[in-house]
């Protein structure tokens, strides 16, 4: 690999939610997901000055923080099988050349998010969030690159009754979206105020290292089928929606 094809914009970071499926006290498996975001003022813009790896680690500690707690006050528990824990969030920055300078983990108390009610559908599927860094069915020229994606841990086997077809209700979908964009409005609004270059905020996105760019995500999308890690069946009809990013309400 080049060197040129792993560069990272100033400022890009990632938030990995670490899960576990836990049965009799025993991990069965284990299912993370992640998303790209970048420090930004306000307006938009980029720090007047970058950020040192000291103010990365201070970003690092406040943002795993407030991402666990935006997951354990946004979802609905009872979406999740009672045997599913959130074990931490890792929050991590990387260099220029791609390597991680700065990362943490949280929480580092006792108290752990799990779900609410039922068994796990298999481990292997997943609800795939997409977010677009333009406006879905519209045409761009790197529309390729301003896409990315986020596999949900497994569901409860609950969250299928009533449905019929193995796939989630339009309400559902709808929810779901709402409940991410609010997750992603309670990370950018929490306080960090303690944090050197205070005033500054996390907005979520895509790191693309070929253009050595950051496109910050306008709609966040789903479809009702619940994937095996994306390995659809050849024409399975699905519905998709989509939702302006932190619009939710």
């Amino acid at each position: 690999m080049s060197v040129l094809s792993i560069l990272i914009p100033d400022q890009c970071g990632l938030l990995t939610w670490n899960f576990s499926n836990r049965i009799s006290g025993v991990t069965s498996d284990v299912a993370e997901f992640g998303c790209a975001f970048k420090i930004l003022d306000i307006s938009g813009e980029d720090p007047v000055t970058p950020m040192s790896e000291s103010v990365m680690l201070e970003w690092c500690n406040a943002m795993a923080l407030a991402a666990y707690d935006a997951w354990a006050s946004e979802w609905t528990a009872d979406y999740f099988p009672f045997t599913l824990f959130l074990d931490n969030v890792r929050c991590g920055f990387r260099g220029t050349d791609g390597l991680t300078v700065a990362e943490a983990y949280s929480p580092g108390s006792d108290v752990v998010w799990h779900g609410g009610t039922g068994y796990a559908l298999p481990w292997q599927s997943a609800l795939v969030i997409s977010n677009y860094g333009y406006t879905p069915g519209a045409f761009d020229a790197g529309a390729r690159r301003k896409r990315g994606r986020s596999y949900l841990p497994e569901f409860a086997s609950t969250i299928l009754s009533g449905v019929g077809d193995g796939a989630l209700s339009p309400a559902q979908v709808t929810d779901m979206l709402n409940q991410w964009d609010q997750m992603w409005q309670a990370i950018r609004g929490a306080d960090y105020d303690s944090v050197d270059m205070a005033g500054y905020l996390p907005l979520p996105g895509i790191v693309s290292p070929t253009d050595h760019a950051f496109w910050p995500t306008k709609y966040w999308r789903c479809d009702q089928i619940i994937d095996t890690q994306r390995r659809r069946r050849n024409r399975e009809v699905s519905a998709y929606q989509s939702l302006e990013v932190l619009s939710s309400t």
